[in-house]
């Protein structure tokens, strides 16, 4: 086993990196936010808010949309959640099931949704039964350096991409502290120095083979389960600086695809709203302090912890506050999608901002490699779908591709760890 640095020796490099880089996201390329706009705009307004959910969906061998717009056409999500039922039990199994979002989309006329995944380690692992091993956060700090996670990150986003998945909701970047380990346990890396190091590394590696990453839960949870019931972080000023901006804002300098907001009230910056239905936290902290530009995702607006504000003006409040994407583990989406265009019906500030969260969807997808960008006969810029089998290679090469990553992942996993711990 391969010992590590201790918290505070990781916490002080963390801090000089920080101090000299901030987060980088690529450049805006002339004539691209009206090639965003004009894909957007050949949408009708059913599947421009379709995009901004992802949703779980049905079955683990051919897809089907669960629900009809009021014109008969299928509704599909902007992205579509796996679960372990979701995953098929043989590696050739799934990646014909994500073949077959991509063909139905196709065969209607739809935009292809892209696929995510929660592939923590540990007891949150939906791959379990395909891919290599992947021990929980903990085991991983405990056991390698910040750099060996990183070759173990490799090979399992190699197998992910294989499998045809574009985002994994992950890493879990808080700190582990009193006021969340019950919850968190070895789902967290460690204290501030860990959770900034590891999270890192994770987010460099998985999005370096094509499989983007959400950083979760921003800005913490509690020890209350946020599935169950309400989540209040009671942190101090001082906290608030170790435990949150510190390695958040450190993983945002790796420049993860998305963050994924949490559920906790936090009373010492907003003592009304959850961090999802926050302003202060999405526009005042993600966007503001820490300067985020990319995808925001609200944890998964089904549970407890939010089910008393009500699931349609939970929506259109999330949207509100800055969220830009709703994750909803129900297959059903048509009802609240319909609430949302209500609202920007009723609301011209409240379209405008759904515009904005229209936008930060595609670019995900262009960042993704499921849209790119094109020239139009007159010259300007246009977005147009990538097909499948072109971004991710057709299903004997993917195949291959699995069965080889997953070799290294083994191979890497008997040399590193004993006993079968994960």
């Amino acid at each position: 086993m391969t010992g590590h640095p201790s918290n505070h020796r990781l916490l002080i490099p963390c801090l000089l990196l920080l101090f000299f880089s901030a987060p980088s996201f690529a450049a805006d390329a002339p004539g691209l936010t009206q090639a965003v706009d004009g894909y957007i705009l050949s949408l009708t307004p059913m599947q421009r808010v379709s995009m901004l959910f992802l949703v779980n969906i049905d079955g683990d061998t051919a897809y089907r949309a669960l629900e009809l717009d009021d014109d008969g056409t299928p509704l599909v999500p902007g992205g579509c959640l796996f679960f372990s039922y979701n995953v098929a039990p043989a590696a050739s199994g799934l990646i014909e099931f994500t073949r077959s979002i991509a063909g139905y989309c196709k065969s209607h006329k739809l935009p292809r949704p892209y696929t995510a995944i929660d592939q923590e380690g540990g007891a949150v692992n939906r791959l379990r039964e395909l891919n290599s091993p992947l021990p929980s956060p903990a085991l991983v700090a405990g056991s390698l350096t910040a750099g060996e996670a990183a070759r173990l990150y490799a090979v399992q986003g190699a197998q992910m991409a294989a499998l045809g998945f574009d985002l994994n909701l992950a890493p879990v970047a808080e700190a582990l502290a009193g006021f969340n380990g019950d919850y968190l346990g070895r789902r967290a890396y460690g204290g501030a120095g860990e959770a900034a190091a590891y999270s890192y590394a994770a987010v460099r590696a998985y999005q370096g083979e094509g499989v983007l990453c959400a950083v979760k839960h921003f800005p913490g949870n509690s020890n209350s389960d946020p599935h169950t019931g309400s989540s209040v972080l009671s942190m101090d000023g001082k906290e608030l600086a170790l435990s949150v901006q510190l390695p958040f804002a450190f993983v945002l300098s790796s420049s993860p695809a998305a963050v994924l907001m949490s559920h906790a009230v936090v009373p010492s910056v907003d003592a009304r709203n959850p961090a999802v239905l926050s302003e202060r936290w999405i526009k005042g902290e993600l966007r503001g302090r820490l300067g985020y530009e990319g995808l925001v995702i609200s944890d998964d607006i089904f549970m407890g912890a939010v089910s008393s504000f009500g699931m349609g003006n939970l929506a259109v409040k999330a949207i509100s506050s800055g969220a830009d994407v709703l994750m909803l583990s129900d297959k059903y989406f048509k009802s609240v999608a319909s609430a949302i265009c209500d609202a920007a019906a009723r609301d011209p500030d409240f379209a405008a901002r759904l515009h904005e969260a229209e936008r930060h969807v595609v670019q995900f997808k262009l960042r993704a490699g499921i849209l790119r960008a094109g020239e139009s006969g007159d010259g300007s810029l246009l977005l147009e779908e990538v097909p499948l089998d072109e971004q991710r290679g057709p299903p004997s090469a993917r195949l291959k591709a699995f069965e080889e990553a997953k070799g290294q992942g083994e191979e890497f996993y008997r040399r590193h760890f004993s006993g079968g711990a994960r």
